[in-house]
């Protein structure tokens, strides 16, 4: 039999591989485990999930712009290795080629192993390319506050990226297939690796 203790009080006690929380743990709030308290190599820590409606699609320019709702500040779990960022957006194209580069900027500073470039081209010229991108990078832990960010850009106007807009085919009652489109918001995961 084991038991685990916060401040001098049992929370949780094992018996016979059976773990058992205390009552009043379920209600407990606004505690920290202090500075004693480490946890296992590998293990992730302090997870923050961050999702922002967009209103409007965003399209990129020939500098390198902040993916709307990409920004986050973040303070690692102390004693942290490693923290992971990820940013989930949808990415649309009409042209018959795009050519664009995306980059993950932390603390103001671009993290040139983060980044990535695409040339996509159709036969056609009147392809319609729509999708969910999910661009993730792990970076050395800090400590304090930082912003880690997603940016992009495109190679010139006439090859763009149009992010956060998705058109979709839908069956109506009828079941004739009809167009729409709708705005998708940005996802942001950001956890402490131990």
């Amino acid at each position: 039999m084991a038991n685990i203790k916060l401040g001098g009080t049992v929370v949780a006690s094992e018996s016979g591989g059976t773990v058992t929380l205390d009552s009043g743990v379920a209600q407990a709030s606004g505690f920290t485990l202090g500075s004693g308290v480490t946890f296992p190599a590998g293990m992730i820590c302090k997870y923050e999930f961050q999702r922002t409606a967009n209103t409007g699609s965003q399209t990129g320019s020939t500098t390198w712009t902040t993916v709307n709702g990409s920004s986050i500040a973040y303070t690692p779990q102390t004693g942290a290795s490693h923290v992971f960022y990820q940013c989930r957006i949808s990415r649309q194209h009409e042209d018959a080629r795009v050519i664009s580069g995306f980059q993950v900027k932390h603390d103001g500073t671009a993290l040139d192993y983060s980044r990535f470039g695409d040339d996509f081209s159709s036969n056609t010229g009147d392809e319609n390319m729509a999708g969910w991108s999910y661009f993730d990078t792990t970076i050395p832990a800090w400590t304090g506050s930082k912003t880690t960010l997603l940016e992009f850009r495109c190679y010139n106007d006439s090859y763009q990226n149009k992010l956060h807009w998705v058109e979709y085919w839908n069956p109506s009652d009828g079941g004739v297939m009809e167009s729409g489109a709708f705005y998708t918001p940005t996802e942001v995961t950001m956890y402490s690796i131990m």
